[in-house]
């Protein structure tokens, strides 16, 4: 399935380019309860700091009208800015990691233009795009009592990566690949 090839074969890189990092990087924050965060604001704005987040005030109606921070390096096959003389690329990464509170659910806000904090190889052009996702932060689980009982790939597919597929075949399956939007992964 697309999901599994996704996992499977997808380079650090694109995932990066596709904005995929944050969620990753909260997931593996937060995979059990014995890393020692509970659920109140104090530890997601903990959990927030740990960020090198670029915005100072908050959240922000869309990072793409932000300011962020410049990032160079030599050597980078496409550059996601601009290209200097001597063949140095210089672009900006945008982050900004919030959270807030409302009637006693914390949430944890990721806010990022996709582009990396360091030096990059990709096989294609990365692009900026406005990625924004906000989930409940540390919510209960307990892993004796799950939600869902996938026994297929199929089924694990259905709950993990339903709206990623979904992107995928609109995108990819549907256009002529000269007119699937850069941002969308079609392989």
């Amino acid at each position: 399935s697309f999901c599994t090839l996704l996992v499977h074969h997808t380079s650090y890189t694109r995932m990066w380019s596709k904005g995929m990092w944050p969620l990753a990087m909260l997931m593996a924050l937060f995979a059990d309860e014995a890393s020692g965060l509970g659920r109140t604001l104090a530890d997601c704005n903990y959990v927030a700091s740990q960020f090198q987040s670029t915005c100072t005030s908050g959240p922000v109606a869309s990072i793409l009208q932000e300011p962020g921070q410049n990032v160079s390096c030599s050597g980078v096959n496409y550059c996601a800015g601009t290209t200097d003389a001597s063949g140095v690329c210089t672009w900006q990464r945008k982050l900004c990691v919030t959270c807030s509170e409302v009637s006693g659910v914390v949430r944890i806000r990721v806010q990022s233009n996709g582009l990396p904090a360091g030096c990059y190889t990709t096989p294609e052009m990365l692009t900026e795009f406005d990625n924004d996702f906000e989930v409940d932060f540390n919510p209960a689980y307990d892993a004796m009592a799950p939600q869902h009982t996938p026994t297929t790939v199929s089924e694990i597919d259905t709950l993990v990566c339903d709206i990623t597929a979904q992107e995928y075949e609109r995108a990819c399956l549907k256009q002529p690949r000269g007119e699937v939007p850069p941002q969308v992964l079609c392989t």
